[in-house]
């Protein structure tokens, strides 16, 4: 499992909205990352909030740990991102040797792309019906009571 601990920022009858507490290292906090200069440049600004689907008893302000099965998570980066590449790749290697025009071979390309997204959302579609329970779990992080803190004294010899 992979595990982000979370902050509940909205909750609508349907669904969560959730922020990261941290993520990525501190330049990102401090938004002087380079992916996110040039994200500025192009006028893309990435929204950095999840939504999911609202389990209920959570209101804004709570803290949770978001849980995310690490299978299914590498599955769907496979379906979306490499199968469309793999479709092309393949497409250019079959019409390289068969010495078309460029225009035909991009054609082709072109096509194994198509073809390679639909494939990829099919199977996503597919393996979105058949999680029983879904990618993401939620799991809420209670605050410690003041009965609950602990007076640990350590000694050091030498």
């Amino acid at each position: 499992m992979i595990v982000q601990k979370v902050i509940v920022t909205g909750v609508t009858e349907d669904e969560l909205i959730l922020d990261a507490e941290q993520s990525g290292c501190s330049h990102c906090q401090e938004a002087s990352c380079g992916a996110i200069s040039l994200a500025a440049f192009f006028g893309a600004r990435r929204e950095r909030s999840l939504r999911i689907a609202n389990p209920g008893g959570f209101k804004p302000g709570d803290r949770a740990e978001l849980l995310i099965d690490r299978l299914l998570f590498i599955r769907s980066v496979f379906y979306q991102y490499i199968l469309p590449l793999l479709a092309v790749l393949l497409a250019l290697l079959l019409t390289t040797p068969l010495d078309y025009p460029f225009v035909v071979q991009m054609f082709f390309v072109a096509f194994g792309l198509a073809s390679g997204i639909v494939i990829s959302r099919l199977l996503m579609r597919r393996l979105e019906h058949t999680m029983t329970g879904g990618v993401f779990q939620l799991r809420r992080l209670e605050p410690m009571a003041d009965s609950d803190k602990l007076d640990i004294q350590l000694t050091i010899q030498s």
